[in-house]
This record gives structure tokens, C-alpha cells and sequence, in this order.
């Protein structure tokens, strides 16, 4: 009675499944913004221009940070701004400071990070798939295998039952 229950009661719980969130935004996420960076600046525009066109296309959550670096250029320059910004975007902002100061290009620094950045995401998924087998081999073993046997071995044995009786 109490297995019945015990049961029951688990069957008509809701399932929760586990979900994995990461707190950083996916790397993706910044490389798309490189892009949307890269394409403005080769098209002709300046980076703080760029970075006001970017921020309607990027990722919801790199927003902020891209709204604030452009406030505090305002006030105490773009590369100081770039420098000090904070969020998911600092590493982006944090290489765009350099050649800000220096008045070097900024297409190559862009391109290269958004290059690293798919190149990290790349390994990053391969390493999971790598994992896949080894995680599927449990649902296999407890969830498959029985079925198949079951199947091979059923109509043999039904058959060895019905000559016995």
C-alpha cells in the first residue's frame, strides 16, 4: 500500500528538470557584437557612432554596458570610458580602448576577437559532444536494452512454454 503510494504521489508531481544557467552571457552573444562593431566601422562610421547604431541590434543583456561607456564619453573621453566599462562587454570595450588611444584601426582588434571568441565557443561545444556518449549510455542501458531483450527473447520462450503445456 505504501509503494502504491509512495508511487503515485511521485508520478503525479511535476517534473523538474535541472537546468544549467550560466551568469555570463554566451560568447556568441559578443561575437555577434564585434560583427555588428565591425561592420559599422568599415562601413565609415566612427566608433562611438557604431556603438550607438549596435546597441539596437545586440544582445539585451550587453545593452547596458554599451549605454553606459557612451554616456561617460561624454565626459571624460572615449578611451577612459571604453577602459571603465563594466558587464558582460568589458572584454570587447576593454580591447577597443587600445587602439582608441593609439588611433590605430580598429577593424583588425574587432575582427580578431570575434575570430577567438567563435574559436572558443567551437571547443566549448565539441567538448560537449565529446561528452554525449558517455551520458546517453545510461538511458540506453536502463530504457533500451530491456525492450530489445524482451523482444528477442519472448516469442522463444513462449514458444518453449506452449510445447511444455
Amino acid at each position: 500500500m505504501r509503494i502504491a503510494l509512495l508511487l503515485a504521489a511521485a508520478l503525479a508531481s511535476p517534473v523538474r528538470f535541472r537546468r544549467r544557467r550560466s551568469l555570463q552571457v554566451p560568447t556568441t552573444a559578443v561575437a555577434d557584437l564585434c560583427a555588428l562593431l565591425g561592420l559599422a566601422v568599415d562601413g565609415g562610421m566612427g566608433l562611438k557612432a557604431a556603438m550607438r547604431w549596435a546597441v539596437d541590434f545586440a544582445d539585451p543583456s550587453l545593452r547596458p554596458g554599451l549605454i553606459a561607456v557612451l554616456r561617460n564619453a561624454a565626459g571624460v573621453g572615449m578611451a577612459t570610458a571604453l577602459r571603465s566599462g563594466e558587464g558582460p562587454a568589458a572584454e570587447l570595450l576593454l580591447a577597443l580602448a587600445r587602439p582608441v588611444e593609439t588611433g590605430a584601426r580598429i577593424g583588425p582588434v574587432l575582427e580578431g576577437l570575434r575570430d577567438r571568441l567563435e574559436a572558443e565557443h567551437s571547443a566549448a561545444v565539441e567538448e560537449r559532444l565529446q561528452q554525449l556518449p558517455v551520458k546517453l549510455l545510461l538511458p540506453l542501458a536502463l530504457l533500451m536494452l530491456p525492450g530489445l531483450v524482451l523482444m528477442i527473447v519472448a516469442p522463444a520462450l513462449i514458444d518453449a512454454l506452449s510445447r511444455l503445456g
